[in-house]
């Protein structure tokens, strides 16, 4: 099955929209669908994506102008370190897809059973 040239535009100006830039490409593809607007695989967006040098639009995740602030407390024989970072020009959902991620990675980075990180609002 082809894509018309019509939803090949589409497609393009998701991928290279800012207001979709913390969706990962699978999970965009599958939002494309549910919204109605384009129905094709996350591996035809990848190859399109590829083959056509489209580029998502990167923004830094930590943008406060000052440097980042953390502490750790110990308790037992377990770390508990304390961070903190605002960047007031993010979304709740955003900034809990980023410290997903985030999680996920200080996991298998090194080997850690378990991770929380808490998002707390601007004041």
């Amino acid at each position: 099955m082809q894509l018309t040239p019509h939803e090949v535009s589409t497609l393009k100006e998701m991928v290279t929209a800012s207001e979709y830039r913390h969706m990962p490409l699978r999970t965009l593809a599958v939002y494309a669908q549910r919204a109605g607007k384009v129905f094709a695989s996350a591996t035809t967006w990848a190859k399109l994506v590829r083959q056509r040098g489209w580029r998502r639009p990167r923004r830094p995740i930590i943008s406060t102008g000052r440097p980042l602030s953390s502490q750790k407390r110990r308790r037992d024989s377990r770390m508990f370190p304390d961070a903190a970072a605002v960047d007031a020009g993010i979304t709740a959902t955003e900034a809990h897809m980023i410290t997903d991620r985030i999680e996920e990675n200080l996991k298998a980075r090194f080997s850690i059973e378990d991770v929380t990180i808490h998002v707390e609002p601007d004041a």
